[in-house]
């Protein structure tokens, strides 16, 4: 399997890729890299994997959603509704999964919408970390107990995404709000 990985303070980010150079899954994972690799990433994910860092050390939005990069053959059609709708959260905002499941057309099927997100393989591109309970966080990769790792995770995010939006130091650049820079590179967020 292919893949790329990078640190970021709350864990690593593992990105994979199949034989024709697309998208399989992006994978969030507390703990730290437990190696580097020197792998060559395909040139048209060259640009999404710098726009995830991004992400990930400042808070940048990571834009549009290329599908014609992911390998979505094993998705199901809802599973694609779900997550095209998702695409369309803002940045810094949240949804809820009665909400996701009403705007489809679907009222009861908040669960449905759950599940389909809990099998989301590509993480933060399709921001299933938007998408919360009524009354809470929810879960985030399957996991419901919000004193596990994934929910604080998921909360990290959304966190992140409102301090992009309302810096605290708003006069500086973008990249360098939440983040603290040695030589130009983004040590943590």
């Amino acid at each position: 399997m292919n893949y790329f990985q990078f640190p970021v303070s709350f864990g690593t980010v593992f990105i994979f890729w199949d034989e024709q150079g697309l998208l399989t899954r992006i994978e969030l994972l507390p703990g730290s890299c437990p190696h580097a690799q020197s792998l060559l990433v395909p040139l048209p994910l060259a640009e999404m994997i710098q726009n995830l860092q991004n992400y990930f050390y400042s808070g940048v939005p990571v834009g549009q959603v290329h599908w014609n990069l992911l390998s979505v053959d094993g998705l199901t059609e809802f599973q694609r509704r779900v997550y095209a709708l998702v695409c369309q959260i803002p940045h810094g905002e949240t949804r809820t999964y009665g909400w996701i499941a009403r705007t489809l057309g679907k009222p009861s099927a908040s669960r449905a919408v759950g599940q389909a997100l809990k099998k989301n393989p590509f993480a933060i591109l399709i921001p299933c970390h938007r998408v919360v309970r009524a009354h809470g966080l929810g879960g985030f990769f399957g996991e419901i107990d919000e004193s596990q790792s994934f929910p604080q995770i998921k909360h990290k995010l959304i966190t992140l995404e409102e301090e992009y939006l309302n810096p605290v130091f708003s006069f500086l650049p973008a990249m360098m709000r939440g983040s603290d820079f040695r030589g130009g590179q983004a040590l943590s967020i």
